[in-house]
């Protein structure tokens, strides 16, 4: 770990905010136009953080619930809350495909 002292009014902290904008902004989901119905399943998920995890037949209900059927925009919608940071899901693994994780704190921790 290095030790950064922002306490000093050299520009170091707006040149580190200014990067981290530009960083986001770069991101490929910044600015697209997501599915309606992605911002109802986002939420039922979030309410389920308290178990850490679901299966994946618990996240293709919930899919299905809100009107996403189809196995690739279910795993297109897994990709997005990946790239947010508020779930993963390991597809190549044939033990943890079974699971959506809806803490990923809780794999770090």
């Amino acid at each position: 770990k290095k030790e950064v002292d922002f306490s000093k009014e050299d520009g170091r902290f707006k040149l580190l905010q200014s990067e981290i904008q530009t960083k986001i902004s770069n991101l490929a989901h910044i600015g697209e136009q997501l599915p309606a119905n992605w911002i109802p399943i986002r939420k039922a998920l979030e309410r389920r953080k308290n178990k850490n995890y679901i299966k994946i037949d618990d996240y293709t209900q919930i899919c299905t619930r809100y009107f996403i059927p189809e196995d690739e925009s279910q795993k297109n919608l897994l990709g997005y809350l990946r790239d947010l940071g508020t779930a993963l899901y390991y597809e190549g693994d044939n033990h943890l495909c079974n699971y959506v994780i809806l803490n990923p704190h809780w794999v770090i921790d």
